[in-house]
């Protein structure tokens, strides 16, 4: 199955990862590279770095690898004593690159979230990490550049806000029913939008007084049902001024 999917606008392409491959694709859909032996694990996510030059990829072992996008050459990974040589200790579940900053945040079903330099060019640098973010897998991570903030969800339902800076919890959701399989932020609003496996879609205040309040709930409903839910398995928010 396809796990990870993304248009590189710089290069007019797109580029899909597999468990086994990482494939290029131009602008027609025609496919012009196929990469294999990325991991000897298996392929569980991907992203861009920020000027779409290289792809980053998770493994179920829990390595993070960094490659040349065009020739596909290894070029470094997240090497870490602390789990032995590897980024974390379990399944690398979600990625998110931070273009200003050029760093990235990985989350684990060890169960950590970690935040990543990327400026070396031998290696990345561990910055923060939260240990036990969660008491089930992380399924779902998102961050606010304008708010500054990491938004986490996880397979029991629950999503969790953590500060940017300082990696300290500041705000928890209740109210799905299933596990959460996607987070967006609704442009620079204060507003997530979350998705889970029993078809439930809500809004979520992220600051002040609505923070963590569900401001609305909508049902994936089956085609000809009115009571029969569907799973929504991704999301994406466009902002319209």
């Amino acid at each position: 199955p396809v796990v990870s999917v993304y248009y590189n606008d710089t290069l007019m392409s797109f580029v899909t990862a597999t468990t086994e491959t990482v494939q290029m694709w131009d602008a027609n859909g025609k496919l012009t590279r196929t990469f294999r032996n990325l991991s000897g694990k298996g392929v569980t996510t991907m992203m861009l770095d920020d000027r779409k030059r290289k792809f980053i990829v998770g493994d179920f072992a829990g390595n993070v690898k960094v490659f040349d996008y065009l020739s596909g050459v290894y070029m470094k990974k997240c090497d870490y004593k602390e789990f032995g040589q590897k980024a974390h200790a379990g399944e690398i579940s979600k990625m998110v690159y931070i273009h200003k900053y050029k760093c990235f945040i990985s989350a684990s079903w060890d169960r950590g979230i970690t935040i990543h330099d990327e400026n070396e060019a031998d290696g990345c640098v561990l910055l923060r990490r939260i240990d036990n973010a969660h008491k089930s897998d992380i399924s779902a991570l998102a961050y606010s550049q304008h708010l500054s903030m990491i938004v986490s969800g996880c397979s029991d339902g629950k999503i969790k806000f953590w500060d940017y800076e300082f990696v300290r919890s500041i705000g928890v959701c209740h109210g799905h029913a299933g596990g959460i399989n996607d987070i967006v932020f609704v442009g620079t609003y204060p507003i997530v939008a979350s998705c889970d496996s029993k078809g439930l879609i809500c809004l979520w205040g992220t600051t002040g007084k609505h923070k963590g309040v569900c401001l609305s709930r909508i049902k994936n409903l089956a085609r000809d049902s009115q009571h029969a839910t569907k799973n929504v398995t991704k999301m994406h928010a466009e902002v319209e001024w």
